[in-house]
């Protein structure tokens, strides 16, 4: 159940790559902590189709500061680095006026 959790997660975080504004109001500020997932693939096929043999790969997700924010009736969020999320507060302007 674990793992289809992270799997959850990673297809959401794929789906949603692009927010449709880059500053504005700060609404809220979100942390998600880097994580490790273990992946099972084949490593070569057989000429029948099946798999021949097993093997595992460890895929890192790393660390996100995130920032919603809103401008007039547009809402959305962007990426920073832990740096600029520090400096920031909920309700600051983050961006280009």
């Amino acid at each position: 159940m674990k793992r289809f959790a992270f799997l959850l997660l990673g297809i959401t975080l794929l789906l949603v790559g692009c927010s449709s504004i880059s500053s504005g109001y700060i609404t809220s500020k979100k942390y998600t902590p880097g994580w490790d997932n273990l992946v099972q693939y084949c490593m070569y096929y057989k000429s029948n189709g099946s798999c021949g043999m097993y093997g595992w790969r460890t895929d890192h997700y790393p660390e996100r500061f995130t920032f919603d924010i809103a401008q007039g009736d547009k809402t959305g969020w962007v990426d920073v680095p832990e740096s600029e999320y520090s400096k920031y507060k909920v309700g600051d302007y983050y961006g280009d006026k």
